[in-house]
């Protein structure tokens, strides 16, 4: 599955690069013009890649937050790999919509740490409702509708299982 790298630049420039490995030590870079191009890793440490691109070796060389390629620095303040998801609701959640009111679940089972709405409060989609904790993972609860909060189910310090309602939305 190909991997999304967000490469924001010294300059303030932001980059999107898709890697898709072609195989054991073979890769394709899809850069944001649109071109790809194919790499071959030679050598892989633990702070240093040397990778071969078009015939031409590149050693890669990573210390503290800083990059260099071929011992110049490369002028990156920031790399992040971008996850993408989708919310896809349920049979059950669109049957209780449909029922008289709309509902945010637990996604896993845990303790809630913090509850951020009250009855009353209007919830866009994306905002964090409840903040939970499981396996020492901090989750921010969003939720996936819009509307105003007619009831919240669970307190600060409770454990919930998955699935279990967290607030009620009208």
């Amino acid at each position: 599955m190909p991997r999304k790298i967000r490469v924001k630049t010294v300059y303030g420039q932001t980059y999107e690069l898709v890697i898709d490995k072609l195989d054991k030590d073979k890769f394709k870079l899809k850069l944001p013009d649109g071109r790809e191009v194919e790499m071959r890793i030679i050598k892989l440490g633990s702070d240093r890649v040397l990778i071969d691109y078009d015939g031409v070796s590149y050693s890669i060389f990573f210390s503290g937050d800083q990059a260099f390629i071929n011992t110049q620095p490369l002028l990156v303040s920031n790399i992040a790999e971008i996850y993408e998801t989708r919310i896809e609701r349920r049979e059950e959640e669109k049957k209780t919509e449909v029922a008289g009111g709309k509902v945010v679940k637990a996604p896993i089972a845990g303790r809630v740490v913090d509850v951020k709405v009250k009855p009353g409060d209007r919830v866009k989609q994306g905002d964090v409702v409840v903040v939970m904790e499981s396996m020492k993972m901090i989750i921010e609860v969003k939720s996936h509708l819009e509307g105003e909060v007619a009831e919240v189910h669970v307190k600060k310090g409770q454990s919930v299982g998955k699935d279990s309602p967290l607030i009620s939305l009208k």
